[in-house]
Protein backbone atom coordinates (compact mmCIF):
# COMPACT_ATOMS: atom_id res chain seq x y z
CA UNK A 1 0.00 0.00 0.00
CA UNK A 2 1.31 3.48 -1.26
CA UNK A 3 1.42 6.30 1.20
CA UNK A 4 -1.96 7.90 -0.35
CA UNK A 5 -3.84 4.78 0.26
CA UNK A 6 -2.34 4.82 4.05
CA UNK A 7 -3.08 8.63 4.64
CA UNK A 8 -6.92 7.60 3.32
CA UNK A 9 -6.83 4.58 5.56
CA UNK A 10 -6.06 7.12 8.46
CA UNK A 11 -8.95 9.57 7.07
CA UNK A 12 -11.76 6.94 7.21
CA UNK A 13 -10.30 5.77 10.47
CA UNK A 14 -10.56 9.48 11.89
CA UNK A 15 -13.81 9.89 10.37
CA UNK A 16 -15.37 6.87 11.59
CA UNK A 17 -13.69 7.94 14.99
CA UNK A 18 -15.65 10.97 15.05
CA UNK A 19 -18.90 8.88 14.42
CA UNK A 20 -18.32 6.74 16.99
CA UNK A 21 -17.82 9.32 19.85
CA UNK A 22 -20.86 11.34 18.74
CA UNK A 23 -23.09 7.78 18.56
CA UNK A 24 -21.77 7.05 22.33
CA UNK A 25 -22.58 10.50 23.33
CA UNK A 26 -26.41 10.49 21.82
CA UNK A 27 -26.84 7.92 24.48
CA UNK A 28 -26.90 11.09 26.77
CA UNK A 29 -24.27 12.50 28.68
CA UNK A 30 -24.80 10.94 32.23
CA UNK A 31 -24.57 7.87 30.49
CA UNK A 32 -21.80 8.62 28.48
CA UNK A 33 -20.05 10.01 31.51
CA UNK A 34 -21.31 6.89 33.34
CA UNK A 35 -19.31 4.68 30.95
CA UNK A 36 -16.44 6.51 30.92
CA UNK A 37 -15.98 6.93 34.36
CA UNK A 38 -16.52 2.88 34.73
CA UNK A 39 -13.39 2.16 32.26
CA UNK A 40 -11.18 5.07 34.11
CA UNK A 41 -11.55 2.78 37.36
CA UNK A 42 -11.20 -0.12 35.25
CA UNK A 43 -7.97 0.92 33.58
CA UNK A 44 -6.62 2.34 37.27
CA UNK A 45 -3.51 0.39 38.50
CA UNK A 46 -2.82 -0.80 34.77
CA UNK A 47 -0.05 0.00 32.72
CA UNK A 48 1.01 0.76 29.12
CA UNK A 49 0.68 2.40 26.12
CA UNK A 50 -2.64 1.25 25.48
CA UNK A 51 -3.88 2.36 28.65
CA UNK A 52 -2.65 5.70 28.44
CA UNK A 53 -4.31 6.39 24.72
CA UNK A 54 -7.64 5.49 26.45
CA UNK A 55 -7.58 7.45 29.07
CA UNK A 56 -6.36 10.72 26.58
CA UNK A 57 -8.92 9.85 24.70
CA UNK A 58 -11.58 10.22 27.68
CA UNK A 59 -10.06 13.38 28.43
CA UNK A 60 -10.33 14.81 24.60
CA UNK A 61 -14.14 13.55 24.50
CA UNK A 62 -14.99 15.00 28.69
CA UNK A 63 -13.16 18.71 27.22
CA UNK A 64 -16.34 19.00 24.82
CA UNK A 65 -18.98 18.58 27.53
CA UNK A 66 -20.85 20.67 29.96
CA UNK A 67 -21.31 20.28 33.98
CA UNK A 68 -19.51 19.69 37.10
CA UNK A 69 -19.74 15.96 36.36
CA UNK A 70 -17.75 16.04 33.25
CA UNK A 71 -15.30 18.43 35.59
CA UNK A 72 -15.01 15.74 38.29
CA UNK A 73 -14.12 13.06 35.72
CA UNK A 74 -11.79 15.14 34.72
CA UNK A 75 -10.23 15.83 37.92
CA UNK A 76 -10.02 11.95 38.86
CA UNK A 77 -7.74 11.97 35.67
CA UNK A 78 -5.81 14.92 36.78
CA UNK A 79 -4.78 12.47 39.67
CA UNK A 80 -3.34 9.99 37.26
CA UNK A 81 0.43 8.58 37.70
CA UNK A 82 0.75 9.34 34.02
CA UNK A 83 1.69 12.58 32.99
CA UNK A 84 0.61 12.05 29.21
CA UNK A 85 -2.66 11.73 31.29
CA UNK A 86 -2.34 14.61 33.56
CA UNK A 87 -1.59 16.72 31.14
CA UNK A 88 -4.68 16.00 29.09
CA UNK A 89 -6.77 16.40 31.88
CA UNK A 90 -5.48 19.92 32.27
CA UNK A 91 -6.16 21.14 28.92
CA UNK A 92 -9.39 19.59 29.45
CA UNK A 93 -10.12 21.06 32.53
CA UNK A 94 -9.03 24.23 30.62
CA UNK A 95 -12.22 23.68 27.88
CA UNK A 96 -14.60 23.11 30.13
CA UNK A 97 -14.09 26.23 32.17
CA UNK A 98 -14.55 27.96 29.01
CA UNK A 99 -18.74 27.94 29.13
CA UNK A 100 -18.74 26.21 32.48
CA UNK A 101 -16.45 27.74 34.96
CA UNK A 102 -18.31 28.01 37.62
CA UNK A 103 -19.21 23.81 37.60
CA UNK A 104 -15.16 23.84 37.38
CA UNK A 105 -14.92 25.98 40.49
CA UNK A 106 -17.82 23.92 42.19
CA UNK A 107 -15.81 20.73 41.38
CA UNK A 108 -12.38 22.09 42.50
CA UNK A 109 -13.60 23.29 45.71
CA UNK A 110 -15.59 20.70 46.73
CA UNK A 111 -12.45 18.18 45.68
CA UNK A 112 -9.82 20.94 47.87
CA UNK A 113 -9.59 18.57 50.83
CA UNK A 114 -9.81 15.31 49.59
CA UNK A 115 -6.30 12.87 50.59
CA UNK A 116 -7.52 10.56 47.27
CA UNK A 117 -6.53 13.16 45.02
CA UNK A 118 -2.85 14.40 46.03
CA UNK A 119 -1.66 14.34 42.20
CA UNK A 120 -4.54 16.02 41.07
CA UNK A 121 -4.56 18.97 43.68
CA UNK A 122 -0.53 19.30 43.00
CA UNK A 123 -1.90 20.30 39.24
CA UNK A 124 -4.85 22.21 40.34
CA UNK A 125 -3.11 25.81 41.06
CA UNK A 126 -1.43 25.83 37.89
CA UNK A 127 -4.29 24.90 36.54
CA UNK A 128 -6.78 26.85 38.12
CA UNK A 129 -4.51 29.93 37.60
CA UNK A 130 -5.28 30.21 34.14
CA UNK A 131 -9.03 30.42 34.39
CA UNK A 132 -10.34 33.86 34.72
CA UNK A 133 -12.48 33.87 36.94
CA UNK A 134 -13.06 35.49 40.72
CA UNK A 135 -13.53 32.02 42.51
CA UNK A 136 -9.95 30.37 41.37
CA UNK A 137 -7.81 32.31 44.28
CA UNK A 138 -10.04 31.42 46.64
CA UNK A 139 -10.29 27.53 45.88
CA UNK A 140 -6.38 27.59 45.98
CA UNK A 141 -6.56 29.40 48.76
CA UNK A 142 -8.32 26.54 50.19
CA UNK A 143 -5.19 24.16 48.83
CA UNK A 144 -3.28 25.88 51.64
CA UNK A 145 -4.91 24.01 54.34
CA UNK A 146 -4.31 20.90 52.24
CA UNK A 147 -2.85 17.84 54.54
CA UNK A 148 0.08 17.34 51.71
CA UNK A 149 3.01 19.57 51.97
CA UNK A 150 3.30 18.90 48.31
CA UNK A 151 -0.19 20.18 47.35
CA UNK A 152 0.35 23.52 49.84
CA UNK A 153 3.34 24.19 48.17
CA UNK A 154 2.09 24.60 44.47
CA UNK A 155 -1.00 26.36 46.47
CA UNK A 156 2.27 29.05 47.01
CA UNK A 157 3.68 28.75 43.91
CA UNK A 158 0.78 29.59 42.20
CA UNK A 159 -0.36 32.20 44.23
CA UNK A 160 2.73 34.06 44.13
CA UNK A 161 2.82 33.47 40.12
CA UNK A 162 -1.06 35.58 39.73
CA UNK A 163 0.65 38.42 42.29
CA UNK A 164 -2.17 37.59 44.46
CA UNK A 165 -1.12 40.49 47.73
CA UNK A 166 -4.74 39.74 49.45
CA UNK A 167 -3.21 35.94 49.92
CA UNK A 168 -0.40 37.23 52.31
CA UNK A 169 -1.80 36.60 55.70
CA UNK A 170 -3.11 33.26 54.82
CA UNK A 171 0.59 32.19 53.07
CA UNK A 172 1.82 33.68 56.56
CA UNK A 173 0.04 31.35 58.90
CA UNK A 174 2.42 28.83 56.89
CA UNK A 175 5.95 30.67 57.94
CA UNK A 176 6.66 28.21 60.76
CA UNK A 177 5.16 25.04 59.22
CA UNK A 178 8.15 22.46 59.57
CA UNK A 179 6.38 19.93 56.43
CA UNK A 180 8.86 19.09 53.86
CA UNK A 181 7.23 19.46 50.16
CA UNK A 182 9.03 18.09 46.74
CA UNK A 183 9.32 21.06 44.85
CA UNK A 184 10.55 22.05 41.43
CA UNK A 185 12.66 24.95 40.90
CA UNK A 186 13.27 25.06 37.05
CA UNK A 187 13.96 21.62 35.93
CA UNK A 188 14.84 20.30 39.39
CA UNK A 189 13.05 19.18 41.84
CA UNK A 190 14.34 19.27 45.62
CA UNK A 191 12.97 19.10 49.28
CA UNK A 192 11.89 22.54 50.70
CA UNK A 193 10.10 23.28 54.15
CA UNK A 194 7.42 24.59 53.62
CA UNK A 195 7.94 27.25 56.15
CA UNK A 196 11.11 28.65 53.84
CA UNK A 197 9.25 28.48 50.62
CA UNK A 198 6.20 30.75 52.75
CA UNK A 199 8.69 33.03 53.46
CA UNK A 200 9.99 33.83 50.46
CA UNK A 201 6.15 34.13 49.05
CA UNK A 202 5.63 36.27 51.48
CA UNK A 203 8.57 38.44 50.88
CA UNK A 204 7.68 38.58 46.64
CA UNK A 205 4.20 39.61 46.92
CA UNK A 206 5.45 41.72 50.00
CA UNK A 207 7.32 43.78 47.45
CA UNK A 208 3.49 44.13 45.81
CA UNK A 209 3.99 41.69 42.33
CA UNK A 210 4.62 38.74 41.95
CA UNK A 211 5.73 37.38 38.39
CA UNK A 212 2.63 37.51 36.91
CA UNK A 213 2.25 41.19 37.92
CA UNK A 214 3.65 43.82 35.47
CA UNK A 215 5.94 46.50 36.86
Amino acid sequence: MDAAKKLDVVFDRDRDLDRSITDLLATGQGVALAAMRAAVERDRGAAGEDRERRLVRIAAIVSDLEGRAAAELVLELLDDPSPVVRTSAGEALLDIAVDGADEVMDAAQAAALRTDLVRALQELPYVLGEIEDGRNVRVIQKLLDHPDASVVASAIDTLVLLGDVASLPAIRRLEKDPRVAAHTDGEEEESVPLAVLAADAVETLGRGKGPGRPG
